[in-house]
């Protein structure tokens, strides 16, 4: 903040002013422990809070989704990583750290067939479906990282070894008849 002749004054002739500046410096300086009891008053409100934002939400849904649109519409690329940041950590309780991290693991390419992903997207991330029902994984089931076609060939056999295992002696047993 630039301190100017008006500044000053403005500081000295409002009491309400000076009391404002005083309580940001002091939150500057005990900003974990203002932080921790934001956390335990939180924990006590919190079925109140979130009734409080429901109804914040309810009421301003029009405006909050323009607002949100336009912001998108700015921000095209921080919009699609926002997004990105959030499915991965909803769907799979992975941060885009974590993914990246798998990234590099796999050397930038599928688990299965050491490809990049055909068709230029990003790789999937391959969870066990028998840990989670549905879409959602807890996280502790994630696999890999998988490029579309193998992501769905394993989807489509039912993540089962044993059929798994049924189609590779099908194909080995008509691959050895047409040679």
């Amino acid at each position: 903040m630039v301190v100017t002749a008006a500044v000053v004054v403005d500081y000295l002739a409002d009491p309400k002013s000076r009391e404002r500046e005083t309580r940001r410096r002091w939150a500057r300086k005990n900003r974990e422990r203002r932080n921790e009891a934001h956390r335990l008053w939180y924990a006590k409100n919190r079925e109140k809070q979130q009734v409080k934002y429901r109804l914040k939400y309810a009421e301003n849904r029009e405006k909050d989704n323009e607002r949100c649109k336009r912001w998108r519409e700015a921000n095209p690329q921080k919009a699609k990583e926002s997004y990105r940041k959030g499915n991965l950590k909803k769907s799979y309780g992975l941060t885009l750290d974590q993914y990246k991290q798998m990234l590099q693991e796999h050397g930038g390419v599928c688990a299965i067939c050491k490809q990049p992903n055909s068709n230029g997207k990003r790789l999937s991330v391959d969870h066990d479906h028998r840990c989670c029902e549905g879409k959602e994984s807890c996280g502790k089931c994630v696999r890999g990282l998988l490029c579309d076609s193998c992501n769905k060939g394993i989807g489509i056999l039912r993540d089962s070894p044993i059929v798994l295992f049924a189609a590779i002696e099908y194909i080995m047993k008509h691959a050895e008849q047409g040679e």
